[in-house]
C-alpha cells in the first residue's frame, strides 16, 4: 500500500472513529409555549439553555419546539424523551399521539404547569397517567421552601442530600395526592416545617409531593418551573439532569456533576479544564460556547440615557383626585381586605389611564432602554404595557419627573382605592363605575390578552380600567395585617416588607379578582403579561 493511500485510510479511520464518538446517545425534544403566563416563560427560557448545555455534557440531541402540532406519531417516533417545559396540548390529535407515544414505551419529563389538571379537566388519561393528582391550591406568591428527598436510593435523587432548600417557585397541592397511587413513588416533597407557606394565598398544612414518578411508565413530573430562579440551585439541577438521564437509560451512577445554572447570579459552572485536555472534545467546546450564550442573553444591559423633549400625549393624562375621607377595604371577602377603616387623603392627581405601550416606548427610545418581553399578542401601541416590574415602573416616574419638572410616583395603595371607587362621587359599587364588571372591565371572560385603553365606560372620575386589562403596581410594600394599624391621615403603607401590592385585576383573572378591594402581592422584581401601572402626582 502506499504512503498515500495509508495515509487516506489513517485519516478516515480517524474521522469515523470521531463521528461514532460524537454520535448523540439518545435524543429530546422539548415542547414549551410563549404565549402562557410570563414567569412560565421565563423558566422555560432558562431551562432551554441548561438542556443546551446538558445536551453538550451528555452528547444527547436536544430540539426544542413552540408549535404543539408537533405531538404526532411521526415526529415523535424520532426521540427518546419528550419534555413539557411550560404547557401542555389541547387537541384531541396531540392527545391521542401522546398517549400512543408513552404506551409505546417513550419517556416523559413535566414541569410545574404542565401537570396542571383540576376538576373541570377532561383529559382523564392524563390525570391517570400522573398517578390520579387533582390541583387543590397554591401558595402566593412564589416562594422558596425546604424540601425533604423521601429515596435518596432513587437514582433520580441519589446524589441529593436529605434535605436541601429549593429556589423560589410556585407549588401546588393536590387532593387527592398522588401518593395515594400504589403504582406512584414519591422522591420529593415539602418539608413539614415550611407550613403555613404563603402571604397572600397559604398551603396551610398537609402532604405537599414535588416530584414523582408512576411506576406503570417512563415518567418523571416536578412541580417546580415558575420563575428565572428554578435552576439558581446546584442540587435540584443535579436532580434535573439525573432525572432526564434516568427517563433516557443513560443514568451512570456517581457521575460527578459537570453544568449546573445559576440563573440570580448569572454564573455557570463547569467542572471541566483539569490539564491540557480540557477543550479537546467538540462537544464540549460547544457546551462552553453555550453557556457564554446563555450567560450573554441574562446579561443583556441599558445603557445610559439621553433626554428627549417631550410632547402632550407621550406620558398619561392626569385627572385631578379632591381629598377626603372614605371608608377602605372589604369584611365580607379576603383577610387582608379586613377590618374596614376611615382613611382620609389629601388631594393628589392619578393617570386617566393605564400606561401604554406607545408611552413606555418614547421612556425607552429615550434612554435607550430594551422593550419589555413581547406578550404573546404582539405590541399595540394604544393597549397597556406589560412585563414591566414595579422597580421598572419607578425608573420611568424618576425619568418622567425629571423631564416635565413635576413629581411623578406610583399612587399609594389608599390613593388607589379611593380613586378606583370614585372618590368622593363614588357610588360604592364593588366595580370601578359598576356594581357589575362588563360594562366597565377586561377580564378572563372577555379574552386573551389586553385591550386598548379607554375602551370601556369610565368611572365617577373619568378614570379607565381601574377594573380589570391590566394589574396595576402600587407603591405600598405589603402587609395583611396593615389595615387594623393603619394610619388615618395619607397613610403610605408598611415602612419595609418583602413584597409590593399590586391592584384591580386583569383580563386574565375572574370578576371576584377585579374588585375595588380586592389586593394582591409579588417580590418588586417580578414582572408579567398582565401586570402594568397607572402614574400617579402630588
Amino acid at each position: 500500500m502506499s504512503k498515500r493511500n495509508l495515509l487516506t485510510l489513517v485519516i478516515t479511520l480517524w474521522m469515523s472513529s470521531l463521528a461514532f464518538a460524537q454520535q448523540p446517545k439518545f435524543k429530546v425534544l422539548a415542547f414549551y409555549s410563549e404565549k402562557v403566563e410570563m414567569d412560565h416563560v421565563l423558566f422555560a427560557r432558562d431551562a432551554l439553555y441548561y438542556f443546551k448545555l446538558l445536551a453538550s455534557q451528555h452528547q444527547f440531541t436536544f430540539d426544542a419546539t413552540s408549535d404543539w402540532d408537533h405531538l404526532n406519531d411521526r415526529f415523535l417516533s424520532n426521540y427518546q424523551v419528550i419534555v413539557w417545559l411550560n404547557d401542555s396540548p389541547v387537541t384531541d390529535a396531540q392527545r391521542a399521539a401522546f398517549e400512543k407515544y408513552i404506551h409505546n414505551g417513550g419517556a416523559w419529563l413535566g414541569f410545574h404547569v404542565a401537570g396542571y389538571n383540576d376538576r373541570s379537566s377532561k383529559w382523564t388519561w392524563f390525570r391517570d397517567f400522573l398517578g390520579g393528582p387533582v390541583f387543590h391550591s397554591n401558595n402566593w406568591p412564589p416562594m422558596a421552601a425546604k424540601v425533604v428527598v423521601e429515596d435518596q436510593s432513587h437514582p433520580v435523587t441519589k446524589r441529593l442530600p436529605a434535605t436541601y432548600d429549593a429556589p423560589v417557585t410556585e407549588w401546588y397541592q393536590w387532593k387527592p395526592s398522588p401518593r395515594m397511587d400504589k403504582n406512584v413513588k414519591v422522591l420529593v416533597s415539602l418539608a413539614p416545617e415550611v407550613y403555613p407557606l404563603g402571604v397572600k394565598t397559604y398551603l396551610e398544612m398537609g402532604d405537599t409531593p414535588v416530584v414523582w414518578t408512576n411506576t406503570r411508565y417512563k415518567m418523571l413530573y416536578l412541580n417546580m418551573g415558575h420563575g428565572n430562579k428554578v435552576l439558581s440551585n446546584q442540587d435540584q439541577n443535579k436532580m434535573i439532569a439525573d432525572g432526564l438521564l434516568w427517563l433516557a437509560g443513560q443514568l451512570k451512577p456517581g457521575d460527578p456533576p459537570v453544568v449546573w445554572t445559576d440563573s440570580q447570579n448569572n454564573a455557570t459552572n463547569m467542572n471541566i479544564g483539569h490539564g491540557d485536555k480540557g477543550l479537546s472534545d467538540f462537544m464540549q467546546n460547544n457546551m462552553i460556547a453555550n453557556a457564554l450564550f446563555w450567560l450573554g442573553k441574562r446579561k443583556e444591559g441599558i445603557s445610559r440615557k439621553t433626554l428627549p423633549t417631550l410632547r402632550p400625549g407621550d406620558y398619561p393624562e392626569l385627572v385631578d383626585v379632591p381629598g377626603g375621607t372614605f371608608r377602605m377595604g372589604s369584611d365580607g371577602n379576603g383577610k387582608d381586605e379586613a377590618p374596614v377603616h376611615s382613611i382620609t387623603l389629601k388631594n393628589f392627581s392619578i393617570a386617566k389611564t393605564e400606561t401604554s405601550v406607545a408611552q413606555w416606548r418614547v421612556f425607552c427610545n429615550a434612554t435607550h432602554r430594551a422593550m419589555p418581553d413581547l406578550p404573546g399578542w404582539g405590541w399595540h401601541e394604544n393597549h397597556p404595557v406589560v412585563n414591566v416590574s414595579w422597580d421598572d415602573c419607578v425608573v420611568y416616574c424618576h425619568w418622567l419627573s425629571e423631564q416635565t419638572g413635576r413629581h411623578y410616583r406610583l399612587p399609594t395603595e389608599a390613593e388607589w382605592e379611593f380613586a378606583a371607587a370614585g372618590g368622593a362621587q363614588s357610588h360604592g359599587t364593588a366595580f370601578s363605575g359598576a356594581a357589575t364588571i362588563d360594562s366597565v372591565g377586561w377580564y378572563v371572560a372577555t379574552g386573551y390578552g389586553t385591550r386598548p385603553v379607554a375602551t370601556r365606560k369610565p368611572n365617577e372620575l373619568g378614570l379607565f380600567d381601574m377594573t380589570g386589562n391590566v394589574w396595576e403596581w402600587v407603591s405600598d410594600w405589603y402587609d395583611a395585617a396593615y389595615y387594623a394599624a393603619s394610619p388615618a391621615q395619607n397613610p403610605a403603607g408598611p415602612a419595609n416588607g418583602t413584597y409590593k401590592v399590586y391592584r384591580g385585576g386583569a383580563w386574565s383573572v375572574p370578576a371576584p379578582n377585579c374588585r375595588i378591594s380586592y389586593r394582591n402581592v409579588v417580590p418588586p422584581s417580578s414582572s408579567n403579561f398582565n401586570r402594568g401601572f397607572r402614574i400617579a402626582a402630588d
